[in-house]
């Protein structure tokens, strides 16, 4: 699997509160990693609102930062500001499902820079300033560069601390 390393990595620190930043829109990490933390927590059977309070509770386990959004993620119809997903259990929320509307999910060179800025994205910008202030050592795989707003992030990242590494693969 193109995850494989992924899985690896997590093997090798059981236990271990890893974070995991992607900027892919699709589902493969959540699929591939079971238990990973994601933001969401469960308020009703099988429907998860977004809680970025609940990432500082993660210690013992990874956790991912989807930082343009997902195919998953929905704005509430009855509350703009709510962004949810529907778990494997959510048969009981069929009227929900129907009305809700796209994707939350940044896309486009200009869109993105601004997008950082509110809701769910700038919870997730914070996020991510703050796990990269945190490590020693940065794993980035398949990421093209193209990003001005993450780029910037990365180069703070690496200028802030003498001995912090970047692997790119």
């Amino acid at each position: 699997s193109a995850l494989a390393f992924v899985s690896e990595a997590i093997a090798s620190r059981p236990n271990t509160r890893i974070p995991i930043l992607t900027l892919n829109h699709d589902v493969a990490i959540e699929q591939h990693v079971s238990g990973i933390a994601d933001g969401f927590t469960e308020r009703e059977r099988g429907l998860f609102s977004w809680d970025p309070a609940s990432l500082a509770k993660v210690s013992d386990r990874p956790f991912l930062l989807k930082l343009h959004g997902s195919i998953d993620w929905r704005r509430h119809p009855g509350e703009v500001n709510r962004i949810i997903r529907f778990g494997p259990t959510s048969e009981n929320h069929y009227d929900l499902r129907r009305r809700v509307s796209q994707p939350v999910i940044l896309a486009g060179t200009f869109n993105k820079l601004f997008g950082y800025t509110s809701g769910i994205f700038a919870d997730l910008f914070e996020l991510l300033r703050r796990e990269l202030r945190s490590l020693d050592a940065l794993i980035v795989c398949g990421y093209g560069v193209g990003d001005k707003g993450i780029n910037n992030q990365l180069v703070a990242c690496m200028d802030d601390k003498d001995r912090r590494r970047m692997v790119m693969v």
